[in-house]
């Protein structure tokens, strides 16, 4: 019975097990005691410096994305959105003639 060496053996491709999650790569470069500060956080809080670090990103991306969606309004102009907002509605000239136009091509169903 002839043994087959390992160049002459098929190579096999490894199964992954896939959950759904598609992972990728992000690569850069630090300077060594930078290294060595985010390693010592990483080990003090249990955790392996690349989950360390995702997680570092995930709150810093977290907050640039709130603070930038949020519209922060002073005290004079909170008053003021409130007092637009509970002010009645009363529609302009403008408004009334394209109602008009709106009910005349569908029709006033209500």
């Amino acid at each position: 019975m002839a043994t087959k060496n390992r160049a002459e053996a098929p190579r096999r491709r490894r199964e992954r097990i896939h959950t759904g999650h598609q992972a990728d790569r992000l690569d850069f470069k630090l300077q060594e005691s930078k290294k060595r500060m985010y390693q010592r956080a990483a080990e003090i809080t249990g955790e392996s410096l690349t989950a360390f670090a995702v997680n570092a990103m995930d709150a810093r991306a977290e907050a640039v994305i709130r603070e930038h969606d949020a519209t922060v309004l002073t005290s004079e102009e909170s008053v003021t959105f409130i007092d637009l907002m509970c002010a009645p509605f009363a529609p302009n000239a403008q408004l009334i003639a394209r109602l008009a136009e709106y009910d005349a091509y569908f029709g006033n169903d209500t």
